[in-house]
């Protein structure tokens, strides 16, 4: 307020330049009209300080990326719902606030992390204000569009891909479908008692359109069965049509195939899922900044807390389990999953952490040759080198070494 008070009595002021109001289309055409000699730079505009934003505030990052797409299938099945059911009402207003809300957040410095403590704790209130409001508005949507489809079809049970292409996976049923019923379930030669997921709900593989919905009924097309076993090593297998994984006791994959190629993922001597410490120590600012020198701080987490362990065999989906310990108060509980139609594999991570000036990532290190990798923006695709043939190139370390050593950024710090 105080910024636009003195805009307002220095704008007629001797000595000083004329300023107006404006927006960023009007400001840039006004520059594209009247400057012929301006540089252009096409591209990303990557700074070369400050990486420790990339995972600086991990749970404002989180709900950041998790209310968008929550609100993008709130856009669509409220669509869809609207179309069903005369009687359903577009929740315009609802949605308009809980995006300007999701969209504050979304200013520098908050997104970014790099805000004071007292920021983030209202950061994080819209967040929980948005999602609780949300999930009520989607799951009335569900339910109008639902009620439609019965009093047509007689339809029971829908389900949903908000997914721009189609899918075809397998589900856990809500407690409440009759598990008598086999309908849903494709015919496979086990037991029904078998097709259960580790909490005891009925497996079903379901195919559903992009960007639609479908009802659940059996999967007519062949389906090779998941399966899960132990090797003379010690280390458990999970295998299906596609991928045959081998993983030893401390959760890593020892090797990735895939079978129609016959092609091995993981780079030779080298562990996949492999969780690391890194020190956390920058020159200048906590919030801010990453150094290079912290690459050279390399610690395996290899402490077995609990050995991996089959927790889940049936013929749809397999998984173990397994947990590392950190340190003393830190600690790491993993599932690994295989479904029968996937082709990959699953991690459910959950960290208890409780460390100071540490990193902990985890490392996929592939037999990959790519002299760039795309990285997902909100609406597109960023390209960035993956060597350090110059200095700009190194300047990106944070990114590069994500593909010269691979891992996935858990952002813990």
């Amino acid at each position: 307020e105080d910024m636009l008070e003195r805009l307002t009595r220095l704008k007629d002021v001797d000595a000083l330049p004329r300023i107006k109001m404006s927006t960023p289309e009007q400001f840039f055409k006004e520059l594209e009209d009247t400057s012929n000699d301006l540089c252009k730079w096409i591209g990303e505009l990557y700074l070369e300080l400050h990486q420790g934003t990339f995972t600086t505030q991990a749970m404002i990052k989180k709900y950041n990326r998790k209310l968008e797409i929550l609100l993008h299938d709130l856009e669509l099945t409220a669509s869809m719902a609207m179309l069903a059911n005369a009687s359903y009402k577009y929740p315009q207003e609802e949605l308009s606030e809980m995006w300007k809300k999701l969209l504050l957040n979304q200013f520098h410095d908050v997104l970014p992390g790099s805000c004071i403590a007292l920021v983030v704790e209202d950061a994080l209130q819209l967040y929980k204000e948005v999602e609780k409001v949300a999930l009520t508005a989607l799951t009335k949507a569900r339910n109008s569009l639902l009620s439609a489809k019965q009093s047509t079809t007689g339809t029971k049970l829908l389900a949903f891909n908000t997914y721009s292409w189609e899918r075809t996976e397998v589900v856990s049923l809500p407690s409440t479908v009759d598990t008598t019923d086999e309908t849903p379930i494709k015919k496979l030669k086990t037991s029904v008692s078998q097709i259960r997921d580790k909490q005891g709900k009925m497996l079903a593989v379901i195919h559903v359109p992009s960007m639609g919905y479908s009802e659940l009924k059996p999967y007519e097309e062949s389906l090779c069965n998941v399966c899960i076993s132990d090797n003379s090593n010690g280390q458990i297998i999970l295998e299906n049509d596609s991928l045959r994984a081998t993983i030893d006791n401390v959760g890593r994959i020892v090797s990735l195939v895939h079978k129609a190629s016959k092609r091995e993922a993981i780079a030779t001597g080298c562990y996949g899922n492999q969780f690391v410490l890194y020190d956390d120590v920058p020159l200048f600012w906590d919030a801010w900044d990453v150094m290079d020198y912290h690459l050279e701080t390399r610690k395996p987490v290899t402490t077995v807390k609990s050995p991996a362990y089959i927790v889940q065999d049936s013929t749809l989906s397999c998984a173990i389990a397994v947990s590392l310990q950190i340190s003393e108060k830190s600690y790491i509980e993993q599932t690994i999953s295989l479904d029968a139609t996937s082709k990959y594999l699953k991690f459910d991570t959950k960290v208890e952490w409780n460390e100071n000036r540490k990193f902990l990532k985890v490392e996929i290190p592939v037999t990959v040759r790519s002299l760039h990798a795309s990285y997902d923006i909100q609406f597109g695709h960023l390209q960035r080198p993956t060597h350090g043939n110059t200095s700009w190139d190194w300047a990106r370390y944070e990114v590069r070494f994500a593909i010269r050593n691979p891992y996935c950024m858990i952002g813990l710090d």
